[in-house]
């Protein structure tokens, strides 16, 4: 599943109520999507879970209850996993953007986006690098694209945010491709980390040397609980990240209030071949994009039809994304 068809049918949940941009959850915003291959708000999301699990590739058992067993690699399905995504999307190899993308959601009651914690934001991740219930669950569901030769390990992150949760009158919503946040790689992030950490502690040889091979460290490795022979408690270092107001696309003027955005950063900074690429990912999954004019089209499916500005949005620190705007409803 592609992230444009993600941004239709999430789009088209924020239409049905008046007051869903502010009172609905984003697990349960995000579950709009007809086709995903994790979740993990699954206590939350229960009777979600359980419809979902008789779409599971040839599931065995009797009961929904067994092939959530099976979806989830016999783990007590009913407990909410609390690692990173919070969904990923079903790969379904149709060559669309974000096809299988992971789908990581934040929600704030200020103008900031929500801390990260114990995670920092990615434009692209490995599946290996996931936790064994994310990567089991996520090739249980692609099923039989996970058993063939190409399907892909590393997968396009993107960010569900919501700024203003609670004031429908501020409120701004957006999918944002994982670029918009990493604008330096992890590994030179973490080595400038490591260089302020031991700044004054160390010579300036042993400093370059030290964090340069610190920088080498996953975010996993980091994270996990270490058991210490001859300790009688188990350390475990938190990473914690928080995002700038420059890679905060909801302090740009681009975003007012009372949007949905997708926002992309595609290899083009121009307007005919990015409209090439939508017309494109959307003949890939099947819906339909009409032109009115450059900057405004109609996005539809057999369900829905979305008007949607499209145009280019400067970054501070990382260079033209794109745009998909579509205002939310009057009427909450």
């Amino acid at each position: 599943m592609s992230i444009l068809k993600a941004y239709l049918q999430i789009a088209e949940r924020l239409s049905q109520t008046s007051d869903v941009k502010t009172k609905l959850s984003l697990d349960e915003i995000a579950s709009a999507c007809d086709h995903y291959a994790y979740i993990g708000a699954r206590k939350f999301l229960k009777q979600e879970t359980l419809n979902r699990a008789e779409q599971l590739p040839n599931k065995t058992g009797t009961t929904p209850e067994s092939w959530i067993q099976q979806w989830y690699g016999g783990r007590k399905w009913e407990t909410d996993s609390g690692v990173f995504p919070d969904f990923v999307l079903a790969y379904q190899n149709n060559g669309a953007f974000g096809d299988g993308a992971l789908l990581e959601l934040k929600d704030a009651k200020g103008a900031s986006i929500a801390s990260f914690n114990s995670t920092l934001p990615i434009a692209r991740k490995a599946l290996s690098g996931l936790s064994l219930l994310v990567g089991g669950s996520v090739k249980r569901w692609d099923t039989p694209f996970a058993q063939q030769t190409g399907y892909p390990d590393e997968r396009d992150c993107f960010y569900l945010i919501r700024t203003y949760c609670e004031n429908s009158a501020k409120v701004r919503m957006s999918l944002v491709q994982g670029t918009f946040f990493e604008t330096l790689s992890t590994q030179e992030l973490l080595k400038a980390v490591w260089q302020e950490l031991l700044r004054g502690k160390a010579t300036e040889t042993e400093l370059e040397q030290v964090a340069e091979v610190l920088s080498r460290i996953d975010r996993t490795d980091i994270s996990s609980t270490r058991r210490i022979i001859g300790a009688s408690i188990k350390p475990r270092l938190r990473l914690m990240s928080e995002i700038e107001a420059e890679g905060n696309p909801h302090t740009y003027d681009e975003i007012p209030p009372r949007t949905f955005n997708l926002i992309v950063k595609p290899n083009t900074d121009k307007y005919d071949e990015f409209q090439q690429m939508l017309d494109g990912w959307a003949q890939q999954e099947g819906l339909q994009l009409r032109w009115r004019n450059q900057g405004e089209c109609e996005l539809s499916s057999t369900n829905t039809v979305l008007i949607v500005h499209v145009f280019p949005m400067k970054h501070k620190r990382n260079g033209i994304h794109w745009v998909c705007q579509t205002k939310l409803p009057e009427n909450s």
